[in-house]
């Protein structure tokens, strides 16, 4: 069975699904600081770090106390104190060197920048100008070409933000300029997206949307060529060697998050949670080797810990490939299946809900992320979703709590920038899905930020790296710092209930208790 015509038409005539960063990651739907004195920086904890091929001031080299006026040729002192050599490596923590008053945090004496007409230090610069820097994006613009856009509001947000991060003048004088790839949410399509972005367009560097074999296949070009990569999903297990930064939360996260959800819930008492008594979880999974590790192992793990079992798992084929799903649902119904988890995008379980509607499946759905957390992917289940509950990377837009950063990240400064660029009528119509865009954005402000006016790939790789729980975010925080898992991404949800076509949010905000 097909996916309503009806919900397939607003689709086309609106398609806002919620963002799945990777294919499915987070509200944010999801899915990051900002430029000194017009953008918020959230409250970024000084890092940590162990300092690397740093000379104290008994070896002639620097002075960390502030007193020396000499510095490595490129070398930049970042606004923490820390000071970075020009091939992008840590040289000396934050702390460690006094700026000199009057000049600006990122300009040093001796160094390209601070010196007119001398000669560039080191440091791949590729995709900056005088005036502009590139930003790659790819995205399921289109299904193979087929116009149903999963991440529509998303792109909308990127643009919106962007152009607020523009109008506040960019970053150390140089605007943001963005290039939107569709992937087509295919291996071929991203492979097609990666040469685009990469070597045609020649981006500074590159972020993901949803669909995470399209982000594997453009995260192993960008690694093989040098780029800075960013975006969301992914199995940690095989994502934490390919140098992604996880920009929202892994699929390890979501599920083992998943797990201690059902679990209190299905503790509880008779008649005061869908899911009391319920111990049996069936997945139906994108047949993808990028998710598989997660559902298999992590998930089943995290159930079992949590009083639950994994008692199925049925593979699906990408919705231009598969349109019936007969013999999944039946496998589901023999193993007992009481509470059924996609981990696969929303058109997919529409398809699956839409059967099972006419089958009388006897389960009980619930979720974490996979773009199941947008109004409009809910609309795909044909009001057969009233009672769900479930979990999404962030606060709903729409939400009283969202003045309280602890509680909700950034997102009353994210409805504020989206209505001075586009108006309230348009936040709530799109601002669920278009929420994403703010995370995909200030993901990456502060580090631009912090490489400096000349930034190189490597001073921004440097940056991303000192983030120590980044909340700058509609997420819960993020921390790169000290850590052999890039991938891995925020800790916390946050609980949805399902209504006829809209959702609520059940918790006050990011929790990763229940």
């Amino acid at each position: 069975m097909s996916t309503p015509m009806s919900v397939l038409r607003r689709i086309q005539e609106r398609p806002s699904l919620t963002m799945i960063l990777g294919t499915g990651a987070a509200t944010l739907s999801l899915l990051l600081a900002s430029i000194v004195g017009a953008i918020y920086v959230g409250s970024q904890e000084a890092p940590e770090q162990e300092v690397a091929s740093a000379n104290t001031g008994d070896e002639g080299g620097l002075d960390f106390d502030g007193s020396a006026d000499t510095l490595p040729e490129g070398a930049i002192v970042q606004a923490d104190g820390s000071v970075i050599a020009a091939d992008g490596t840590l040289i000396a923590p934050p702390g460690s060197r006094t700026p000199v008053p009057g000049r600006a945090p990122g300009t040093t004496p001796g160094t390209a920048a601070a010196r007119p007409g001398a000669a560039a230090s080191p440091g791949n610069r590729t995709g900056v100008s005088p005036t502009t820097i590139k930003w790659g994006l790819h995205a399921p613009v289109t299904f193979d070409g087929q116009p149903v856009n999963l991440a529509e509001d998303a792109l909308e947000g990127a643009r919106i933000y962007t152009d607020t991060l523009n109008a506040a003048g960019g970053i150390n004088g140089r605007k943001i300029e963005l290039r939107v790839a569709d992937d087509r949410y295919t291996v071929a399509g991203g492979r097609q997206a990666a040469n685009e972005l990469i070597n045609d367009y020649k981006a500074f560097f590159v972020s993901g949307t949803l669909g995470v074999d399209q982000v594997f296949q453009v995260a192993a070009e960008a690694r093989k060529q040098g780029v800075p990569y960013i975006a969301g999903g992914g199995s940690e297990s095989i994502f934490k060697d390919i140098r992604m930064f996880q920009v929202a939360g892994s699929y390890d996260t979501h599920l083992e998050l998943l797990a201690k959800f059902l679990g209190a819930e299905s503790r509880k008492p008779s008649g005061q949670s869908p899911y009391a008594g319920l111990t049996k979880v069936g997945v139906s999974m994108l047949d993808s080797p990028y998710i598989a590790p997660s559902v298999d192992v992590t998930f089943r793990r995290a159930l079992k810990e949590n009083g639950l079992e994994l008692v199925a798992i049925v593979k699906v084929q990408k919705p231009t490939e598969q349109t019936t799903y007969a013999s999944q649902i039946q496998t589901l119904r023999d193993a007992g299946t009481q509470i059924f988890v996609p981990a696969q995008d929303p058109i997919t379980t529409g398809r699956e809900v839409a059967e099972c509607q006419s089958q009388r499946c006897p389960w009980t759905y619930s979720f974490s992320n996979f773009a199941h957390e947008g109004n409009t992917a809910l609309q795909l289940m044909g009001g057969q979703w009233i009672g769900v509950k479930g979990l999404a990377g962030g606060c709903y837009y729409q939400n009283p709590n969202e003045g309280n950063a602890a509680l909700c990240g950034q997102l009353k400064r994210a409805h504020e920038e989206w209505v001075r660029q586009s108006g309230e009528f348009e936040w709530n119509k799109d601002g669920q899905g278009g929420l994403a865009g703010y995370q995909l954005v200030h993901i990456w402000t502060k580090a631009l930020q912090d490489a400096g006016p000349d930034p190189t790939r490597e001073r921004f790789t440097a940056a991303l790296l000192a983030y120590r729980g980044y909340d700058n975010l509609v997420s819960a925080p993020i921390t790169f710092a000290g850590s052999d898992n890039l991938s891995h991404g925020y800790e916390k949800g946050v609980v949805y209930q399902a209504g006829a076509s809209e959702y609520s949010q059940v918790n006050p905000g990011f929790t990763d208790q229940f």
